[in-house]
């Protein structure tokens, strides 16, 4: 009896769906943002949503819940037409290594706390400092992490390896 009632924990039901939805949450069940669905259902893509009398908010019942899913699984549109949709990006996969893709986003933002040590090291004469040496660096000084320690025994630690790795390069 216990075993039946562990798999029923982990095993949580499929949820119901609901009477309607609004545009935004149709957009997130078949994975695109709520501009893209916009366009694609003016594309004849997904089937418009309906309107609510009273208020004229547009939103999607049952029926045309289960269209758009229906649409996005099989890839052909509410008009007839073929729909291609790519993975989301988090799914998609590198073809080489079949490693997920990182996003442009995640290199392009700098981790302030490496930036301000590159700083801080460049005024003790280090120049031309990657963001990667530092990191790995700090990483090889402080396997644990660097929070809660000292930033002067910090920077002087990473000071002192990258010093050495360019002294023997």
């Amino acid at each position: 009896m216990s075993n039946a009632r562990s798999i029923r924990d982990h095993n949580p039901p499929e949820p119901r769906p609901k009477a309607a939805i609004s545009v935004a949450e149709m957009a997130r069940m078949v994975g695109l943002s709520r501009s893209r669905f916009y366009d694609l259902v003016g594309k004849g893509v997904f089937p418009p949503p309906a309107y609510l009398v009273a208020t004229r908010r547009p939103y999607y019942p049952q029926e045309l819940q289960q269209r758009c899913l229906e649409v996005r699984g099989s890839g052909m549109g509410f008009s007839g037409t073929v729909a291609l949709f790519y993975p989301a990006r988090s799914e998609r996969r590198s073809p080489a290594r079949g490693r997920p893709l990182r996003s442009r986003k995640s290199a392009e933002r700098p981790d302030p706390v490496v930036t301000a040590w590159i700083e801080r090291l460049g005024q003790l004469g280090l120049e031309g400092l990657q963001p990667a040496a530092v990191r790995a660096a700090a990483a090889e000084a402080f396997p644990d992490g660097t929070e809660g320690k000292d930033d002067g025994a910090v920077l002087s630690a990473i000071y002192r390896r990258l010093r050495a790795s360019r002294s023997a390069g």
